[in-house]
């Protein structure tokens, strides 16, 4: 038995050092991706938000974005996708707002809680106010974000 305590010991601070060094680091990719995809979504949103954000991602980036679509494979063309789409929406929203709430890490995926409120006004309809409470899920490969899940409550 005191043989294997230094090497339980040893397993501990193993395992226990990476989590602390990473734990900074990953609270700035949090608190800079949040930013950024914020950014892409307010009123005043430009081309060079939107390539900010899209510099978070790696190019055969995958979507999902719950309950509307259930499909999180990756493409080569993923990033290009995100482009096409969210450039439709750039500058569309009349507020947009996102407070992060709580994140968590570990396996390469980072998940992180927010909410806000996001107003925007659809041609020919009224104002439309929306609270909501999010979740992303993100996968994270050579430093890139590889998918991306997109749960809303």
């Amino acid at each position: 038995m005191k043989k294997l305590l230094p090497l339980a010991v040893a397993i501990v601070l193993f395992f226990s050092l990476p989590v602390v060094a990473d734990e900074t680091d990953t609270k700035r990719f949090v608190d800079a991706y949040l930013a950024a995809r914020t950014a892409t979504q307010q009123p005043d949103a430009t081309v060079e938000d939107l390539e900010h954000y899209l510099s978070f991602l790696a190019e055969d980036v995958g979507y999902q974005h719950l309950p509307y679509n259930d499909d999180d494979s990756r493409h080569p063309d993923g990033k290009k996708g995100m482009r096409e789409g969210m450039t439709y929406y750039l500058g569309k929203s009349k507020s947009f707002s996102a407070e992060l709430v709580n994140y968590t890490y570990g396996f390469n995926v980072v998940a992180i809680q927010y909410e806000g409120v996001h107003e925007y006004q659809r041609e020919g309809e009224p104002l439309t106010v929306n609270r909501y409470k999010a979740m992303d899920v993100l996968e994270i490969e050579d430093g890139k974000v590889s998918v991306i899940r997109e749960y809303l409550e």
